[in-house]
């Protein structure tokens, strides 16, 4: 997982970024990991986030907030800033124990969570929503045009490309 976020969050920000410092519990060997490539243009980015916004994706936003690449729109988000580790068993089950934790630039997400640049709090009921998607169930993308997180992030996009 954290290979994926590493390499997403390249594509947008300048190489040698501090991505995230994995701290293990046993605090004997801390991990730093920048972006390897980076992304030199400037488009502006918008970032939605919610309370359903944690691990990988909250490491995400928090790096683009932190560097000032994309504004978060939204709600702060859970706060899951712990690395897992799955330890297979050997009757077939695994166990999974908390190995690290990620700290970014200017700290730690497990906990706290990210805060959002534009507090807009989210008219969605997220959780049906997320049952229509696991469902397969079609959305009418019209229905994406009441979402007042969108709209802000929209607008916040428009008014930059405005001012060019």
């Amino acid at each position: 997982m954290l290979d994926a976020v590493a390499e997403t969050t390249e594509l947008f920000v300048p190489e040698g970024t501090l991505i995230v410092h994995l701290i293990p519990k046993n605090m004997k060997y801390k991990k730093t990991i920048k972006a390897k490539r980076g992304w030199n243009y400037t488009l502006p980015l918008a970032v939605i986030i919610d309370k359903n916004t944690l691990s990988g994706a909250e490491l995400f936003a928090a790096v683009l907030k932190e560097t000032k690449r994309a504004v978060l729109i939204g709600e702060k988000t859970h706060g899951n800033g712990t690395i897992r580790t799955l330890f297979p068993l050997k009757n077939g089950s695994a166990l999974v124990m908390r190995t690290a934790y990620m700290k970014t630039l200017t700290g730690e997400i497990e906990g706290q969570g990210v805060t959002p640049d534009v507090e807009v709090v989210s008219n969605v009921e997220t959780d049906k929503l997320y049952d229509r998607i696991n469902s397969l169930s079609t959305i009418d993308p019209r229905e994406t045009l009441t979402d007042i997180q969108l709209k802000s992030a929209l607008s916040f996009l428009a008014d930059i490309v405005a001012k060019k």
